[in-house]
């Protein structure tokens, strides 16, 4: 067997338009597997999520979830690890977030992931239970008590918002102990800010690092496009942009391909994975 793995983010990445995987991609990582191609993905979305979208060419490797969240068999359906943040930093979290204005999606460990929320406050966050809930059949629940979550075991907090509330949100749980964040502007609207706040033992490079002890991969070649795939850059062995990325990704990148829209990351793996 292959002692390499490729790797790449979704969106914006290997995902092309409307946030789907092309057929001609299926089709190239489909013909990649049969000569022997390991791979998985990375991305901040959730298990629900990327077993619809990658139905049709399922990685052949556990891939990483929420950044690093946790890792996941797509082909077995099931979780392999799940990373929880302390009660006493989750709960340091949710107060400071809304201090800051932030009404985050708070997901928890249960059942695979439920996701809850305390209000949803803007059309981004509208839109995205409305997608969720139609193409996915994902579960919202609105709670008016988050802090009953913490008990739990909360994996990740998801703020959708604008610049300024995920910067003042970000200067507020900087220095927070026990966990790990990322913020980047929103590929699909650029009004529109990303802030995810996980454990300090999750990351994309947490999780590729996780994939490279536990299945014995000697080379690891990653696929991204924005700021929260430099940290699983950091623990890849070839790091590859697709022409779309934020510049300081197409900076940090050995290589830099193709557009997401072009099928490049698939042709990219096709082409080069038995080099």
């Amino acid at each position: 067997m292959s002692k390499t793995l490729f790797i790449s983010d979704l969106d914006g990445t290997l995902l092309g338009k409307n946030a789907e995987l092309s057929e001609e991609s299926a089709r190239m990582l489909n013909e990649a597997y049969k000569k022997g191609l390991n791979f998985a993905v990375a991305t901040a979305r959730t298990a629900a999520t990327v077993d619809s979208i990658m139905k049709s060419a399922a990685p052949t490797v556990p891939s990483v979830m929420q950044n690093g969240v946790s890792v996941y068999d797509i082909r077995e359906k099931k979780y392999i690890k799940t990373e929880t943040i302390a009660e006493n930093a989750a709960l340091s979290v949710i107060k400071m977030l809304e201090e800051s204005g932030a009404c985050p999606f708070i997901y928890t460990g249960e059942n695979g992931m439920k996701t809850y929320y305390t209000e949803l406050k803007n059309q981004a966050m509208k839109e995205f239970v409305d997608d969720r809930i139609k193409k996915f059949g994902k579960e919202f629940t609105k709670t008016e008590i988050p802090e009953a979550l913490a008990a739990g075991g909360i994996t990740y907090f998801a703020v959708m918002d604008s610049e300024h509330t995920v910067m003042t949100a970000v200067e507020k749980i900087k220095n927070t102990n026990s966990i790990n964040f990322t913020y980047y502007k929103d590929i699909y609207d650029e009004k529109n800010w990303y802030l995810e706040i996980f454990a300090d033992t999750a990351s994309k490079k947490h999780g590729v690092e996780f994939l490279r002890s536990e299945y014995g991969f000697e080379k690891i070649v990653c696929f991204g496009d924005n700021l929260n795939d430099l940290a699983m850059f950091d623990a890849a062995d070839v790091k590859i942009a697709v022409e779309n990325a934020n510049e300081k990704v197409k900076a940090a990148a050995d290589t830099v391909i193709g557009k997401n829209t072009e099928d490049s990351v698939a042709r990219y793996i096709l082409e080069n994975m038995e080099n």
